[in-house]
């Protein structure tokens, strides 16, 4: 009996390593090239536990892949402003190229935030991509602002946006003709094959009956 109460505990014990912690939240990307190896990631928020609502994040930006954060540089404002969902007030700041320094995209509000289960987007920045192929994901935290100090209470990488195949518009219509097309061409082979095994006198009679 024993033995069966510590085998359930063990297992009990390794599934609660596999779950892991709760997550607070997920931020999916979406990336669009603006030419001259310059893009924009798109984000979305989504609050998965934080009950109080999510009102901070911050995404990082490694500075020997990213340059000219929202088309400026540490030494310069951006060219090209960020963008935030309505109400929130969205914060670049450069890496310093004298430090082994990461750039980010802070984003915050002073209202309630992303409630439990919602997810919100609107969120963009531009930047000069230096590394090799296209840009991936990044590390993010979830922020909660305290009385004397800030608390990150979720750290994760942003994922990429799911793609959804759609069908072209005229697939659907294609696919109903051919099909018609097949069964007719069926159809007739039948009829071919019917008559066919009548032989001379059965399709000659059938002719007559008709004009009868």
């Amino acid at each position: 009996m024993r033995a069966k109460v510590r085998l359930a505990t063990a297992l009990v014990l390794m599934l609660s390593a596999f779950a892991g912690p709760s997550r607070a939240g997920v931020i999916t990307y979406g990336l669009e090239s603006l030419g001259n190896d310059q893009w924009r990631y798109d984000y979305s928020v989504t609050n998965d536990s934080l009950v109080g609502g999510l009102s901070w994040f911050t995404v990082y930006f490694a500075a020997d892949l990213y340059d000219q954060l929202c088309g400026g540089s540490f030494e310069t404002p951006c060219g090209i402003a960020p963008t935030a969902a309505p109400g929130w007030d969205p914060i670049v700041i450069h890496a310093d190229p004298l430090l082994p320094d990461l750039g980010f995209f802070d984003v915050s509000t002073a209202g309630p935030g992303i409630a439990l289960g919602d997810t919100l987007g609107g969120f963009s920045v531009s930047f000069h991509w230096q590394g090799s192929g296209t840009p991936g994901s990044q590390p993010f935290d979830f922020i909660v602002p305290g009385d004397e100090a800030l608390s990150i209470v979720e750290s994760g990488f942003t994922t990429p946006q799911p793609v959804t195949s759609v069908p072209e518009p005229g697939s659907l219509p294609l696919l109903a003709i051919g099909l018609f097309g097949a069964a007719l061409l069926s159809r007739r082979r039948g009829g071919r094959h019917a008559s066919a095994a009548a032989g001379p006198r059965g399709r000659f009679r059938a002719f007559t009956d008709g004009e009868g």
